[in-house]
């Protein structure tokens, strides 16, 4: 499946959507497979989950940090299995971290040896040295036993990468859902934050909840959202300008500047968030921050569009790198002011 057609977007709402869209549903997993009961259920299922959306994880371990995934559900019972790596920590403290997870003493020592080892050198050099340097290859498989390295670290980059899967478990559609043939899941094994069988726990149309069948903690449990396909790409585009810019920039708000300010203006002032009633993910105003009045009251951002991708040569002076809408996420549609990061 190539990117595009990652990005066409029909949230349509199906079957029975008068008894399900009121309430959550929890499914009777007692019921025996091929049963009429059980069937309704997972025809149900089935009827949220291949919408034309990808399902984005809200939350996929403890810290939240390391991994988001989506989840693009075919009829076809394929699925297309979508990487959003993304994390502001550096690897030292991603160690810390697993010590909350990995609580055996010897775990713990050898977290702690590695904390030592990478304490002298910056982020970037660690990881360029464990990952590119086939002389320390035990030091990459120590510290993959607990979370998958990248050359992701601080500045918060983000990749998306695909992967295609098969689930089917029971009959032509189940509740139940088993994962097969991706690196993807590989990785997410190791990193403790995601097993390969699944539950459906409960269900709307805006939200599952799947549980592995390994664990109930809290780390195994995810809530997934439908997102608009045509924004995935573009939310995490934008996300990487925020986070990661390395040359001056300046925020237009209809056209005109903010004095002094820069792209660290949306990520000082913004959190990214899930917008439930307009399914997209997006940047609401922070609790208490104010806008200037050129936002006419305006507090979240939904990126509409991005020119730069970073590493790319610095465009010129007045460049539109990405442009975004500034609307009210309490009413249904995307319409509002004009933000826009440019080159300083």
């Amino acid at each position: 499946m190539k990117i595009i057609a990652f990005i066409k977007y029909s949230l349509s709402v199906v079957i029975l959507l008068a008894l399900f869209s009121s309430c959550e549903k929890a499914l009777d997993n007692s019921v025996p497979e091929g049963t009429e009961r059980r069937g309704f259920y997972n025809a149900q299922i089935k009827s949220y989950i291949t919408n034309d959306s990808v399902w984005v994880t809200q939350k996929l371990d403890k810290n939240s940090l390391i991994f988001k995934v989506g989840f693009g559900f075919q009829k076809d019972k394929s699925v297309n299995l979508y990487r959003i790596q993304y994390t502001t920590l550096t690897l030292i403290e991603e160690l810390n971290l697993a010590k909350a997870i990995f609580t055996s003493p010897a775990d713990i020592a050898d977290i702690n040896s590695l904390i030592t080892t990478y304490s002298s050198l910056t982020d970037a050099n660690a990881r360029n040295l464990i990952l590119n340097n086939p002389a320390n290859i035990s030091f990459l498989t120590r510290t993959q036993k607990y979370f998958p390295v990248t050359m992701i670290g601080p500045f918060g980059r983000v990749n998306i990468t695909e992967d295609k899967n098969t689930y089917d478990v029971y009959g032509d559609f189940n509740s139940s859902l088993t994962f097969f043939n991706s690196s993807f899941l590989s990785d997410l094994k190791i990193s403790k934050n995601f097993d390969f069988d699944f539950l459906v726990n409960n269900y709307n149309r805006d939200s599952l909840v799947m549980t592995s069948y390994y664990s109930q903690n809290l780390n195994r449990v995810a809530t997934i959202k439908p997102v608009a396909l045509n924004t995935i790409e573009t939310h995490f585009n934008a996300l990487n300008i925020i986070n990661a810019l390395t040359f001056a920039s300046e925020i237009k708000v209809n056209g005109q500047v903010l004095t002094g300010e820069s792209v660290a203006y949306i990520k000082n002032n913004f959190n990214e968030t899930y917008d439930n009633l307009n399914k997209n993910l997006n940047f609401t105003l922070k609790a208490g921050k104010t806008l200037p009045a050129s936002f006419n009251g305006l507090t979240a951002l939904k990126a509409t569009e991005v020119f730069y991708k970073l590493g790319e040569t610095k465009p010129a002076v007045g460049t539109v790198l990405a442009r975004f809408k500034a609307y009210n996420p309490a009413t249904k549609g995307i319409t509002g002011v004009d933000v826009e990061v440019i080159v300083k």
